[in-house]
C-alpha cells in the first residue's frame, strides 16, 4: 500500500473528524443488510424467509443500498473545492480499486461457481463507485453547484426512455457475450439521485449556516427530517405496490426506485435518517452521552463499512454457511431462515471481519 493511500486512510479514519451517529447508522444498516443477504442465500436452499423478517426486508430492500451511497457521498463534501483538488487523483484511484475489488467479490460470493453470467452481473457497488467518481469530478472542476444541477436534471430520467436503453444494454451483454444469466439491475440511473442527495446534505452540514436557522424557521437537522418525511409521504400515498416474496426476497428489489414516487420515498428515508443522526450527534455529543453508546461490533462496521460490506458475503458463503450446514447436520439442528438464526450468523460473520482486516493490514 502506498504512503499516500495510507495517509488518506488515516486522515479519514481519525475519530475526532468522524460523526459517531452516522457510524452508528451505517453500522446498523450493515447488520440489517447481513440479515437480508443471508436470507437470500438461504432461499437458494428452499428456505422461505420468516414473517418477522419480511417486515424488515420490505423497509430495507428499497432504501438500504441507496443509503450507503448517500453516506459515502456525504463524506465527499467534507472538504472545500480548493482542498479537494489535492486529494482528487487519489480518490479516483481508490474508487477504481474498489470497483475492481467488488468484481472479485462477485466471483467469490457467487453461489453457482460455474455461472459466469451471475458472477459478472452488475451489482450496486459498481454503480456506487462510478457515481462517486462522477460526483468527485464535478466537484473538483465545477464545484457543488454542478452536483445540484445534476440532481435537478436527473429527475428528468423518469420522462426519458433510459430504462429501455438499459434493457437493451443488458440484452446485448447477455446474448452477445453468451452470458444468459447476466443481469444489469442495479442501474446507475436508479442510484445517481441518492448520491447527489448525500453530497448536498454533506455540503449543507459542513459548509451550511452552522447553528443558524434555515429561512429563519428551523435548524438544518430539523429541515432535513421534515423534508424527508414530506418526500416519504409522496410514496406512502402513491399506488406503488411493493411486497417481498418470502421465497425470493430479492425479486423485484429495484422496482420501487423505477417509479418517481418510489425514488422520492427513498430520498425521504435517506434525508430523514441522516437528519436524525446529525441531530442526535449535536444533542448527545454535547452531553458526552454519544461516545458511551458505541456498540463495538456496530461501531466497527460503521467505521469500516466498505470492508464489512465487501467481506460479509464471502465469509458467509465460503466459511460460516458450510460450517453451519456440517455441524448442524451432525447435531440434528436444521437450518432456519429466521431473524434469530440470521442475527446470530450475522454477529459471527461481522466478528470475523475485524481480525481479517487486521491480518490484511499487517500483510
Amino acid at each position: 500500500m502506498s504512503s499516500e493511500l495510507k495517509r488518506e486512510i488515516n486522515q479519514t479514519s481519525n475519530t475526532s473528524h468522524r460523526i459517531i451517529a452516522l457510524d452508528l447508522l451505517r453500522g446498523t444498516y450493515i447488520f440489517l443488510a447481513c440479515l437480508q443477504h443471508f436470507a437470500y442465500y438461504l432461499n437458494q436452499f428452499g428456505l422461505p424467509a420468516s414473517k418477522s423478517g419480511l417486515a424488515v426486508y420490505e423497509i430495507l430492500t428499497p432504501s438500504g443500498e441507496q443509503l450507503f451511497l448517500s453516506l459515502a457521498a456525504f463524506n465527499l463534501a467534507k472538504r472545500s473545492k480548493e482542498d479537494f483538488k489535492g486529494v482528487y487523483p487519489l480518490k479516483l484511484k481508490n474508487f477504481a480499486i474498489v470497483f475492481l475489488l467488488f468484481f472479485l467479490v462477485s466471483f467469490l460470493s457467487s453461489v453457482e461457481i460455474d455461472d459466469l453470467g451471475q458472477s459478472l452481473s452488475w451489482k450496486a457497488m459498481q454503480s456506487w463507485m462510478l457515481i462517486l467518481a462522477l460526483l468527485a469530478t464535478l466537484f473538483r472542476f465545477f464545484g457543488p453547484k454542478a452536483i445540484l444541477a445534476l440532481f435537478v436534471a436527473q429527475m428528468l430520467f423518469w420522462t426519458l426512455p433510459i430504462e429501455r436503453y438499459s434493457d437493451s444494454l443488458q440484452m446485448f451483454i447477455a446474448e452477445g457475450l453468451w452470458l444468459e444469466t447476466f443481469r444489469y439491475e442495479a442501474r446507475i440511473e436508479l442510484f445517481i439521485g441518492s448520491g447527489c442527495l448525500g453530497f448536498l446534505i454533506g455540503h449543507l452540514h459542513y459548509h451550511g449556516p452552522g447553528d443558524r436557522q434555515i429561512m429563519g424557521i428551523c435548524s438544518k437537522e430539523l429541515f432535513l427530517i421534515a423534508t424527508g418525511l414530506c418526500l416519504l409521504c409522496i410514496f406512502l400515498v402513491s399506488d406503488i405496490g411493493w411486497e417481498v416474496d418470502p421465497k425470493a426476497i430479492w425479486e423485484g428489489e429495484y422496482e420501487v426506485p423505477r417509479h418517481f414516487a418510489g425514488i422520492m420515498g427513498i430520498w425521504g428515508i435517506n434525508a430523514a435518517l441522516i437528519g436524525c443522526a446529525l441531530l442526535a450527534e449535536k444533542i448527545l455529543l454535547k452531553r458526552a452521552i454519544l461516545r458511551q453508546l458505541k456498540i463495538p461490533l456496530i461501531h466497527f462496521c460503521g467505521r469500516y463499512s466498505l470492508f464489512a460490506f465487501a467481506a460479509h458475503e464471502v465469509i458467509f458463503i465460503r466459511v460460516v454457511l458450510p460450517l453451519r450446514l456440517h455441524f448442524g447436520g451432525l447435531l440434528g439442528i436444521p437450518l432456519e431462515n429466521s431473524l434469530t438464526e440470521l442475527g446470530l450468523l450475522a454477529c459471527i460473520v461481522l466478528s470475523m471481519c475485524k481480525p481479517l482486516r487486521a491480518l490484511l493490514r499487517a500483510s
